[in-house]
């Protein structure tokens, strides 16, 4: 019977700052944005919060102290002043008592002998010094002494040099204490500059340690929230290429999560029409071109009589459904040539292309249409200018709009093509002496199947996406095309359109 092996069955031991982490993170995923930036602040806010309340504290305990030390103070100096005056005016009384000997002024001295102790004993208690306390003890015994002595004596109008020595330490004593006094006062003020550097200096640290805290929450906080943003704009450009695959979902917060959702949504949405379109204009390709075939050849036999002769009127009916035959011929192939040049954008291959010939080859696919309608090219383009690019694509795109320059010019007019260099970029414009381009149609000039007034009015043939076609093809290269203005670009005020389309400069890093 084989052995079978202990299984454990323990869950992996997980710290606690990794379930802390992990808390947190779906804590994060759980908050919408508004909440998210509430929480931030809060957290942000939270440190310099505290920091103002242990400052706030700091401040209200100097100030307390500062109140303590200014009131000592005050009282040490009063107390210094009433026990100097005590001292005089127990002179004064002893001085009478000396002379009358008298109840009322043993009454008068021992009054003032009160009042000098209890003053005395006010600084004893107030004041922690040793030295202080001695001195302090000192007065109380001198004046003790001189009290028994003024009791010894015998009565006498003099004042007995032992009374008057007594007297004399006695104020020794009174100005040794004055003096430290005002020594304890000074290490008062000394203490409590002290205590201001050491609020200042606690102020420093916090302020240190606390700012490049918060700035560093702010950081992180700022990439929580932007990276999902960032992530919403990468996917929100994706739209422009639905194919390219799917949209990175967000992680957090929840309704970015939501939206990034709904943009994936979006997104496949887009490729199904994309790819119904571009099912509908290959079943265009065959249903309606195959029929359309068989119908031009049909009125090709009709209008050769190879059926039969025809009458006048007949043969005008058949040129008019021929007429109408090659513009639906011409239409279906534009739009099978506008879906072929849209599939091309991705798969295209670039190489260096000479402007100058560029535009010559151009040119040359209307030489026809030029000679036929008497209309004389003005060029100008300089042979050592290259821009970079799929020479197929980017003739196409010119040719579109030599296409439209040439339609609507009048027969005798002239037609421009002039090329220049700007900083980096080739600009090629293109200029007609047509009816020009109503300013209501500018906005929406470059849509697919837009005509302007004046192709509604005049009889001439186009599907409206020549235009658009063009913009497609250029954007691929990273340029654009756009309308300007023909009085600020060019010396000539005849031309009345003039379509510019810009272009990288070719580089020689991008040879490939």
């Amino acid at each position: 019977m084989p052995s079978l092996k202990p299984v454990n069955l323990q869950r992996p031991v997980t710290s606690p700052s990794a379930k802390l982490l992990r808390r947190f993170r779906r804590s994060l995923q759980s908050r919408s944005v508004l909440g998210l930036l509430l929480f931030g602040f809060l957290l942000v806010a939270a440190p310099l919060a505290i920091g103002l309340v242990i400052s706030g504290n700091q401040i209200d305990r100097l100030s307390r102290d500062s109140e303590q030390l200014l009131q000592q103070a005050i009282d040490t100096a009063q107390a210094a002043r009433e026990v100097t005056d005590q001292v005089t005016a127990m002179e004064r009384a002893a001085r009478q008592y000396r002379v009358l000997r008298d109840a009322e002024a043993l009454a008068n001295l021992g009054q003032q002998r009160e009042a000098l102790r209890a003053r005395v004993q006010q600084l004893h208690e107030s004041i922690i010094s040793d030295s202080l306390r001695a001195i302090l003890s000192r007065i109380i015994e001198q004046e003790s002494e001189l009290i028994r002595l003024l009791y010894a004596e015998t009565p006498s109008t003099e004042w007995t040099p032992t009374l008057a020595d007594g007297f004399a330490d006695l104020g020794n004593s009174v100005d040794q204490m004055n003096i430290e006094l005002a020594l304890i006062v000074e290490q008062s003020d000394e203490r409590l500059e002290q205590l201001g550097q050491r609020a200042r200096a606690t102020a420093w640290i916090q302020l240190s340690m606390i700012v490049p805290f918060a700035v560093i929450l702010a950081i992180v906080f700022t990439r929580i929230i932007s990276r999902p943003i960032r992530q919403l704009d990468r996917g929100i450009r994706q739209l422009t290429q639905p194919d390219a695959g799917p949209i990175p979902q967000v992680g957090s917060p929840r309704d970015l999560r939501a939206l990034s959702v709904r943009l994936e949504w979006v997104r496949r949405r887009l490729l199904r029409v994309e790819n119904d379109r571009q099912r509908l204009l290959g079943h265009a390709s065959h249903e309606l071109k195959t029929p359309l075939s068989a119908l031009s050849e049909g009125v090709s036999l009709l209008r050769d009589e190879l059926v039969g002769p025809l009458q006048p009127s007949q043969l005008e009916v058949i040129e008019i459904m021929q007429r109408n035959v090659q513009q639906l011929q011409a239409q279906i192939d534009t739009l099978l040539r506008y879906n072929r040049a849209r599939s091309q954008l991705e798969s295209h291959s670039f190489e260096r292309i000479n402007v100058a010939e560029w535009v010559e080859q151009a040119l040359a696919n209307h030489r026809l249409s030029l000679t036929a309608r008497n209309i004389r090219v003005v060029c100008t383009v300089e042979t050592e200018w290259f821009v970079h690019g799929d020479a197929e694509l980017l003739l196409t795109a010119l040719d579109n709009l030599v296409s439209n320059a040439v339609k609507y010019s009048p027969e005798g007019a002239e037609l421009g093509v002039f090329a220049s260099v700007e900083g980096e970029r080739v600009r090629v414009d293109v200029a007609d002496q047509g009816p020009g381009v109503d300013r209501r149609d500018r906005e929406k000039l470059f849509d697919p199947f837009f005509r302007g007034q004046y192709g509604q009015q005049k009889p001439i043939t186009g599907s409206g996406l020549g235009l658009a076609i063009c913009r497609d093809l250029i954007r691929a290269h990273a340029g654009d095309v756009e309308l300007v203005q023909p009085e600020f670009d060019h010396a000539s005020s005849s031309w009345s359109t003039i379509f510019r389309i810009s272009l990288p400069q070719w580089q020689p890093e991008q040879t490939q």
